[in-house]
């Protein structure tokens, strides 16, 4: 398969982007990934997954592979040039996830305006029970900086969890130019 990996932006305010969204909910809910993926959520159905991604002061992107949605991935909590993400790779995309990881830290922390780079940090918080995640993260490039107690919520089970908190820099992922 020929690699044309790549980030497609979903514009907030473009109602097809509604839809993309509830097509990706649906594959989420389809592959068994909405409960490790909306951990923190109550309301783990479409409309509210909208809600969640496609609001103001988000960076929502389809995760492609050529013309096949691969996975999703949200960008939100931006402070100074940091922010935390939020990556999801379909099942059938597993055995690829480390290289799209790779290009997702490589193309986000590439992002620049005509002031700069506009992030030098994407910050992970991961269930430290979800271990295929934090580990993929790490595996992606990301350091495991370590573990902050009761950093996360499990709405499931109404109980804070402690969290893995992974960092991404154009140093750590060896991107510096």
């Amino acid at each position: 398969m020929n690699n044309t990996f790549f980030m497609h932006y979903l514009n907030y305010l473009d109602h097809e982007s509604e839809q993309i969204v509830r097509h990706v909910h649906g594959r989420l809910a389809e592959e068994g990934l909405l409960k490790s993926t909306l951990y923190g959520m109550h309301d783990k159905d479409a409309e509210s997954f909208v809600a969640l991604v496609l609001r103001s002061g988000t960076l929502p992107y389809l995760l492609m592979n050529g013309k096949h949605l691969v996975g999703f991935a949200w960008y939100d909590a931006f402070a100074a040039k940091s922010c935390f993400g939020h990556v999801v790779f379909f099942k059938d995309a597993w055995g690829r996830a480390r290289q799209y990881g790779k290009q997702v830290y490589r193309q986000l922390l590439s992002y620049s305006d005509g002031m700069g780079f506009l992030f030098d940090c994407v910050m992970g918080l991961t269930p430290v029970n979800n271990p295929l995640a934090w580990k993929g993260a790490v595996a992606c490039g990301a350091s495991k900086i370590g573990v902050i107690p009761k950093a996360l919520f499990d709405a499931e089970s109404g109980e804070s969890m402690d969290a893995v908190l992974t960092v991404a820099t154009r140093k750590i992922i060896g991107a510096e130019a």
